[in-house]
């Protein structure tokens, strides 16, 4: 009997607001919800309303209009049953004075609390700041806010209850088509969101992957922050960007390592041979970065204190580490300590380190947005990939630069003196390609004495003998 009688309000009634039986169900057992919470006050409402799932508001939304204004005129069905009757007549009672304050109530709400995405920006800022050290607050500060910042030129300082995942679709493609240097380059800097989405970039010019996943990355983490510190924020915004490009590039093809020619063009070149070197940094670190395979950035940064002799294997090191206010390595595992090869020594380091009186070992180099090794990189492509000088890595399908030293000193020890892989990778502060749970967790380092045997491998075509000691 009662089942008839619901089939039979759903077909002369409740058809303009439901589309099934299954969705009047749905949107009554909601209303009846909505009804056992009165009398409350507007925050306990607010909260049961914001709780909704998928859908849910739409159905009670549909439930409240359709018992305050509609059921009531039905007269002939309520009177047959007088339970019925009254349960309808109480739940119009219930509604009509509240269900269009609730649902113009909440819109008005949420337009006038939701915060603009600049200022959860802002908020976002001020709450990784407190979290970061004192001394890595420049360099994530550097990484991170222009990524939230080009973030905020896409999708535009709105509402965040109006960021849709459309929206982020369309960060995607700006992101994936970005120029790389785009505020260097004169063709670039000048254009537009719009204009960088329409226009054809081409490959060259853009982003690398490892920087396009570095910007989802940061955007990933930034729209979790706002689900778990904003109510108005909608969830799941983030799936457009879960997944990251992938370099198709192989490892060994990203960089080449230099060949005998070059290093002999290089450190047989008149700025060696006739000590024209205006800088100590200009005449150490190409030598350091062939008897040591260390980063560019790891080299520039260097401290006096960082070069000393070893008591135990009395022999003397370079300690690679990230112990000072401007210091950053790549990851804090890459911290290390380097022998120091013989012929570095031969070439008067170790005297040029025990000359000098400053903290840094290359004080010339000054510190900007990224480290120490901005102005020696512009120095050394200018320097030793012009055609004039010695004219490594010029031409079009070569691809070398201060990072093939790296590629040069693994190179050799791995595939000429055939040092094992985990080895050669802690000696460089690389992560081993090894994955084995059993290699990872028993490699130990070795010690500095077998690290100066290892070193003590590198040997090149060079001669030494004439270059001009600094």
């Amino acid at each position: 009997m009662q089942s008839r009688m619901l089939r039979t309000i759903m077909d002369k009634l409740a058809n303009q607001f439901f589309t099934s039986t299954e969705s009047f169900g749905k949107g009554m057992a909601l209303l009846m919800k909505y009804n056992a919470m009165q009398p409350c006050d507007w925050n306990t409402m607010e909260s049961f309303l914001m709780e909704l799932g998928e859908g849910e508001d739409d159905s009670l939304d549909r439930a409240l209009n359709y018992s305050a204004a509609q059921l009531l005129e039905n007269k002939s069905i309520i009177e047959e049953n007088d339970l019925l009757k009254k349960t309808i007549e109480l739940l119009h009672n219930k509604v009509m004075d509240n269900s269009l304050y609730v649902t113009e109530s909440l819109a008005s709400t949420q337009k006038e609390k939701a915060p603009l995405l600049s200022e959860l920006i802002e908020k976002y800022k001020a709450d990784c700041e407190n979290r970061w050290s004192t001394k890595h607050t420049n360099g994530n500060g550097r990484d991170l806010f222009p990524k939230l910042d080009l973030f905020l030129e896409v999708i535009g300082d709105i509402p965040v209850n109006e960021i849709k995942k459309e929206s982020i679709s369309i960060y995607k493609r700006l992101v994936y088509k970005y120029p790389v240097n785009k505020n260097k380059k004169a063709a670039y800097k000048d254009l537009s969101i719009d204009e960088i989405l329409t226009r054809e970039i081409p490959d060259k010019d853009r982003i690398s992957p490892e920087t396009i996943g570095n910007h989802f990355t940061k955007i990933r983490t930034f729209l979790g922050w706002c689900e778990n510190n904003s109510s108005f924020m909608m969830p799941d915004l983030k799936k457009p960007i879960i997944s990251s490009p992938k370099n198709t590039t192989p490892d060994d093809e990203q960089r080449q390592a230099f060949s005998d020619e070059d290093l002999t063009n290089l450190f047989e070149s008149k700025e060696y041979v006739q000590g024209t070197h205006s800088a100590p940094s200009h005449f150490w670190i190409p030598l350091l970065g062939l008897f040591t395979g260390a980063r560019e950035n790891e080299l520039c940064q260097l401290y006096k204190s960082d070069v000393y002799k070893d008591i135990v294997a009395g022999i003397w090191v370079i300690d690679i580490n990230q112990n000072g206010e401007t210091k950053k390595l790549k990851k804090p595992n890459h911290k290390r300590i380097v022998p120091v090869h013989r012929k570095l020594v031969e070439l008067g380091f170790i005297d040029f380190v025990e000359s000098i009186s400053a903290e840094r070992l290359f004080e010339d180099l000054p510190f900007t947005r990224d480290g120490y090794a901005q102005y020696f990189s512009k120095w050394f492509n200018r320097t030793y990939r012009n055609g004039k000088n010695c004219n490594v890595g010029n031409l079009p399908d070569e691809k070398k630069d201060f990072h093939s030293f790296r590629h040069t000193v693994i190179t050799q020890l791995q595939n000429v003196h055939n040092i094992a892989q985990p080895k050669t990778a802690k000696l460089v502060g690389h992560t081993s390609s090894d994955k084995s749970e059993t290699t990872n967790r028993y490699t130990k380092p070795l010690s500095v004495a077998e690290n100066y045997k290892i070193i003590s491998n590198l040997k090149f075509t060079v001669n030494f003998n004439k270059i001009r000691r600094y």
